[in-house]
Parts: C-alpha cells; structure tokens; sequence
C-alpha cells in the first residue's frame, strides 16, 4: 500500500510543481517567453515556457548561450534550479 502511494506521488510530482528547473526573468523579475537556450557542446536549442522555465538533459556546468529579442545575448554555466537574468539591450540616439 505505501509502495502504492509513493509511486502515485512520484508519478504526479511533474504536475504538482516540484520538478524545478530553471527560470530566465528580465531585470524586474518578470518571467520571458520563448528565450532561446543554446547548448554549443550539443549543436542543441531549447526554449522556455510561458512561466520562463526550461529543462535540460545535460550535466551541471555545461555553458549555455540564452537570447532573447532586445535583451544582451548572455552565457552562463547551466545550474538546475538556477535563475537566470536578461538586461534589455538599450540603443542611446
């Protein structure tokens, strides 16, 4: 019986909000959409969700290159449960 619920619990967890993954927000915290994770080590691209969250299979430390439209190109090392953060990309005239 507690195998049962267990694996129940186990199986749910993704849907329950307690699989973490990384978040890309801009500079006032508010998530992005759509940021282009790049993986160069594994010719690999990857997006985020509509929350700013994505998942990636690939050991911690691994360099990733994050852009996004008008926000700096930014490349950081991928750390699970990590909070990434983009400044705008501001032209002076």
């Amino acid at each position: 019986m507690f195998k049962n619920i267990v694996l129940v619990f186990l199986t749910l967890m993704p849907f329950l909000g307690f699989n973490q993954s990384t978040k890309v927000v801009d500079s006032c915290g508010e998530p992005l959409t759509f940021v282009t994770i790049e993986i160069p080590s594994k010719d690999t691209l990857v997006y985020t969700d509509i929350d700013g969250f994505f998942n990636l299979e690939v050991p911690e430390n691994t360099e990733i290159i994050v852009s996004y439209i008008s926000y700096e190109e930014k490349t950081v090392l991928y750390k699970k449960e990590d909070l990434i953060i983009l400044e705008e990309y501001v032209i002076n005239l």
